[in-house]
């Protein structure tokens, strides 16, 4: 495992994809732009075995207490092209790239009380599978799966001007949604927190 302090991260990050594995609350709150969020806290493997090609220059921001676990696993997996991980300050890579990337979240409270308000180029985004949305969503919601949303992205599915709220099952999804619409140049994107597990329950109280 090669370790790189923050200003040699930030040059090899001009040619390679950067993964941020910290979880989502932290990452939303500042992270090198251009960084896909797939936290360690959900099922990472399987995320990254469907958004990122095995032969991909990598390089990888890991939790100081899971980074040799979570390294091992990911060259174990065929990710063979791991060109470093970052070790440093998280501040310090960011004063150093003089850009802070930021996702924005809401409660579902937030959620539920803008619904019937929304303008015509804002959208509620649902990342959850198929079975997931057919057992319930926000009322108008577009539903395009998390394995999908590159696709979507490319083929103007998606607007890069409009606004969208994401929400998947409990958080993780849409904050790995979030980060690769953000790559894509989608700059209004807002997460809900809690997904749809507490959306359901905001629901249930305005009826």
């Amino acid at each position: 495992m090669i370790k790189l302090a923050p200003k040699d991260f930030i040059q090899e990050s001009s040619n390679s994809l950067v993964i941020d594995m910290r979880i989502p609350d932290v990452f939303e709150r500042g992270f090198l732009p251009n960084s896909l969020n797939i936290g360690t806290n959900g099922d990472f493997v399987s995320w990254l075995n469907n958004l990122v090609q095995k032969d991909r220059r990598l390089l990888l921001i890991l939790p100081e207490d899971k980074a040799n676990e979570v390294y091992t696993q990911l060259v174990k997996e065929g990710y063979a092209n791991i060109v470093g991980v970052f070790d440093g300050k998280m501040e310090e890579l960011l004063d150093i790239s003089k850009n802070r990337g930021m996702i924005v979240s809401i409660t579902p409270e937030e959620m539920i009380m803008d619904l019937g308000f929304l303008k015509e180029h804002e959208h509620i985004l649902d990342v959850r599978s198929e079975e997931e949305y057919k057992d319930g969503a926000l009322p108008e919601a577009i539903h395009i799966p998390l394995q999908e949303i590159l696709a979507a992205s490319d083929n103007n599915t998606l607007i890069k001007d409009h606004v969208y709220y994401v929400y998947c099952g409990g958080g993780y999804r849409s904050v790995i949604a979030a980060s690769l619409l953000q790559m894509q140049g989608f700059l209004k994107i807002k997460n809900i927190y809690g997904g749809y597990t507490r959306l359901a329950i905001e629901l249930k109280k305005h009826k």
